[in-house]
């Protein structure tokens, strides 16, 4: 009886040194505030959706700062969230902007006639989603951050900053 004891408490033990090890367990606290912030009641004036925008901007915020992956990645998983969610705005086929988790619902027009937001949820949303990316702005700090990165991890920089200083002076005081 001993012996199954001891084994459950080494069971206990394995099990959190794997916790420890494990990355995901990094990204729980931006989780954890993501899906809190996300459920919080609306203020007024807010809908569910601007609620789970916040959420998930604030998670990524967290995550940005705690879990142990890269920025593309934590990205990647806010906007996979939020296309699964429908928390963008989509186009209805009559041309209304409306949130995407309302296509395909009823409402009352003016006239007091009921009518249906006709649209795509997920397709609405994933067409939001990656839309950011055909912008140039985007594409340009993406590659600097990459490039800034490069010369980073190899050094390069480091590299450079010598060559300047062997041809412009003997010492960093010269340099100025």
């Amino acid at each position: 009886m001993e012996q199954h004891a001891s084994g459950s408490v080494g069971s206990w033990k394995a099990w959190i040194q794997m916790a420890k090890e494990s990355r995901i367990v990094s990204a729980l606290p931006a989780i954890i505030l993501a899906f809190v912030v996300a459920h919080l009641p609306e203020p007024t004036g807010l809908t569910s959706t601007s609620m789970r925008l916040l959420g998930v901007f604030a998670g990524v915020i967290m995550g940005l700062l705690t879990a142990d992956y890269s920025m593309s990645v934590v990205l990647a998983v806010a906007l996979l969230t939020l296309t699964l969610t429908q928390s963008f705005m989509c186009t209805t086929a009559d041309g209304h902007r409306i949130e995407c988790d309302r296509c395909n619902t009823m409402y009352q027009g003016k006239s007091g006639h009921w009518h249906e937001y006709k649209c795509d949820p997920i397709g609405g949303s994933f067409d939001v989603a990656v839309s950011g990316f055909a912008n140039k702005v985007s594409w340009l700090v993406f590659t600097a951050f990459h490039i800034g990165k490069a010369v980073e991890k190899t050094g390069f920089g480091r590299r450079v900053s010598l060559i300047l200083v062997k041809k412009m002076g003997r010492s960093t005081i010269g340099i100025g």
